[in-house]
């Protein structure tokens, strides 16, 4: 199989189901903060950097047109900014 045929078969899938994941991937560790009532190693400088990738990847999805990356951005960057909220709460 070629690389052109990898890309129009299999490729929109594989991508599809990484924009699902992006903002799923950070529902644990908000989940452990507010069941536990407990941020004590999270790091705010690793939330802040992610926010600011997340951040930059929401601008690109949107300058180059393409909505999946847009969208998935924005839905991780929330989780991320609700993460950090929530660090802020529980942290001792």
């Amino acid at each position: 199989m070629s690389r052109a045929e990898f890309v129009t078969n299999y490729w929109p899938y594989i991508i599809g189901v990484v924009a699902v994941l992006n903002p799923c991937f950070m529902i644990p560790q908000f989940w452990k903060i507010i069941s536990s009532k407990s941020a004590e190693d999270v790091s705010l400088l690793m939330l802040s950097l992610l926010i600011l990738i997340q951040f930059a990847f929401s601008l690109h999805g949107y300058f180059i047109g393409d909505s999946l990356i847009l969208f998935s951005n924005i839905a991780a960057g929330s989780v991320t900014v609700a993460t950090a909220i929530a660090t802020l709460r529980y942290q001792t």
